[in-house]
């Protein structure tokens, strides 16, 4: 399957490569190509966390696909969070109910 990424990159050379599919999966890398290998085992450690939460994933191969490169607004030492264009989309009634799930999860396994 394939996952459009937007790669971040940071004031200090390193890149944030954020998944647009997945909300809330990101990978770090010193380079360019790190950041995009880091994505793909980041997608499919992801993929796991959803299926073991009960939630649909994809299975098989995961490609990524660099859609959009930006530049750090901030100079910061860890994730800027950056407001994204896939972020100003808007979401549909079904991606909404996805997207406040997934926190769902989270909290659970934490506690």
């Amino acid at each position: 399957m394939k996952y459009a990424i937007t790669l971040e990159h940071g004031r200090d050379g390193s890149y944030l490569a954020w998944v647009h599919d997945l909300p809330g999966c990101f990978a770090r890398g010193a380079s360019r190509e790190a950041a995009v290998a880091n994505a793909s085992d980041a997608v499919a450690r992801f993929r796991d966390w959803l299926r073991e939460a009960g939630e649909p994933a994809d299975d098989g191969d995961v490609e990524i696909v660099v859609a959009d490169v930006v530049e750090s607004q901030i100079e910061a030492g860890e994730d800027t969070e950056a407001l994204l264009d896939p972020d100003r989309e808007s979401l549909s009634a079904d991606e909404w109910q996805t997207t406040e799930r997934w926190p769902t999860h989270s909290r659970e396994a934490l506690l």
